[in-house]
């Protein structure tokens, strides 16, 4: 089983597109290796509050 993936978003605020990118790994344990756009604590908070979740 793969347990690396991406994710490339784009948040709208105010008429502007902010895109970011993060990579994880770890599968269901998600773990940041890989932000652009967005830092560490942003991506590891909508983790936490399950606003973004992993799939199997």
């Amino acid at each position: 089983m793969n347990t690396m993936g991406a994710v490339m978003m784009y948040r709208v605020k105010d008429n502007e597109c902010l895109p970011f990118y993060v990579s994880l790994s770890g599968g269901l344990n998600c773990k940041v290796q890989k932000t652009k756009g967005i830092t560490r604590n942003q991506i590891q908070e909508m983790l936490a509050k399950n606003l973004i979740q992993a799939t199997d």
